[in-house]
């Protein structure tokens, strides 16, 4: 059977956009996508790309082996469950040694998605010749986040957006839109009215579309979490639909001062408080609810491989030279 030049290459390249819509979770380089995408900055020659990445790999691999080493340090002695909230201390240094393993949880969470994502970029660009342009960076500086709709709609990474929006808010706004009853607009009276409550249903909407895509972001995690035996937790959906309640009261805030907002210089500060703040009031007994389902137990690395004892051995190696 003769297959011509040109359908062996379409058949070929449907074979490659099949592979590419299985594994980029994110639609890079497709329309349907609603991922929002930061950029390294100008564009890159692969082999510059390739040893930046090599590097943000040993780097992300030591700082999380690090971080949970720490957290195993400082972890409460108990002889039941693990638990980051130690019973021996008055509350508030209970509160501020919880709020330091939390940290160092977030910290490990951010270190391992960043090392297994450049991981994935330094093979695809190295061997399947992909541009370094298909591999964004994950995440755009968290740290620096002024508000929770910044912080989970922007800065943090984006690798489940186009679900919880596609599983979330888009079916519940398109059920809200065709469920509301038509405004009547017969004089100028009511055609205000009828805009003021069109203005209020449309909040309503948006609020309820946020909650709904949080609380995809929950049963996600919650699959996540049950497929490596460490779910069941409650904490580990409410955290996530509290995330959504707190976006909602956000911006039912700068609506009403948003004007003093643009205009205060306090304005970065201030929200920085605000995120940080509502991100550890929720933080600590989602981690605590973590910890005791045993996510601190899982080996990061084989103990072969594990960055801290790989320095070690290269260093007692130098030592000897």
């Amino acid at each position: 059977m003769n297959v011509s030049k040109s359908h062996r290459n379409n058949i070929r390249k449907a074979l490659w956009d099949a592979c590419d819509l299985v594994l980029n979770i994110r639609g890079i380089g497709w329309s349907w996508s609603c991922s929002r995408f930061t950029r390294y900055g100008p564009p890159q020659s692969r082999a510059k790309f390739l040893s930046k990445t090599l590097a943000r790999i040993a780097c992300y691999a030591l700082a999380a082996d690090v971080a949970v080493e720490i957290a195993l340090t400082i972890l409460p002695a108990t002889t039941g469950p693990m638990t980051i909230l130690d019973a021996n201390l008055p509350f508030p240094q209970q509160l501020f040694h919880a709020s330091i393993l939390s940290a160092i949880y977030i910290w490990v969470i951010y270190f391992m998605l960043d090392l297994y994502y450049h991981s994935l970029a330094f093979c695809f660009v190295a061997v399947l010749r992909h541009n370094p342009e298909q591999w964004p960076p994950l995440f755009d500086d968290p740290w620096r986040s002024t508000s929770l709709g910044d912080f989970w709609g922007k800065r943090w990474h984006q690798l489940l957006r186009d679900y919880v929006v596609s599983l979330g808010s888009q079916p519940l706004t398109a059920c809200l839109t065709k469920l509301r009853s038509p405004v009547p607009a017969t004089t100028s009276t009511t055609t205000a009215t009828g805009q003021g409550s069109a203005n209020v249903g449309r909040r309503k909407r948006s609020a309820l579309s946020v909650l709904a895509a949080f609380v995809v972001s929950g049963v996600l995690h919650d699959i996540a979490f049950r497929s490596m035996r460490r779910g069941g937790e409650p904490m580990q959906m409410i955290f996530f639909v509290m995330q959504g309640v707190g976006v909602v009261l956000e911006r039912a805030f700068s609506e009403r001062w948003v004007h003093a907002r643009l205009k205060s210089p306090w304005y970065r500060v201030m929200g920085r408080v605000w995120t940080f703040s509502w991100l550890l009031v929720w933080g600590i007994p989602f981690v605590e609810a973590n910890t005791r389902a045993g996510l601190f137990r899982i080996a990061l690395f084989p103990e072969p491989l594990k960055p801290l004892r790989i320095v070690h051995t290269v260093w007692d190696v130098l030592r000897f030279l």
